[in-house]
């Protein structure tokens, strides 16, 4: 399975975090606009790279938006 950036952006999204684009950048954040998940403006068809997966991982798990297990099907279903 290929995760790419559109997917990601989906699947973040679909938890709660809003998406906005600053200086090259997308920016993820949750209710207290506070960002949380940054990484370099990327094609939306193209692979995530495996350490933007990672921190996006750990900040939905760590925020409580998903278990580990939940956010891996979250982009299973968005990936089929």
């Amino acid at each position: 399975m290929i995760i790419t950036y559109g997917l990601l952006d989906s699947v973040l999204r679909n938890l709660g975090l809003t998406r906005r684009q600053q200086e090259g950048n997308v920016i993820y954040s949750g209710e207290q606009k506070m960002p949380l998940i940054v990484y370099p403006l990327r094609p939306e068809t193209e692979a995530v790279h495996p350490w933007h997966l990672s921190m996006a991982r750990h900040f939905v798990v760590e925020l409580g938006l998903a278990a580990p297990e939940e956010f891996q099907s979250a982009l299973e279903r968005a990936a089929a």
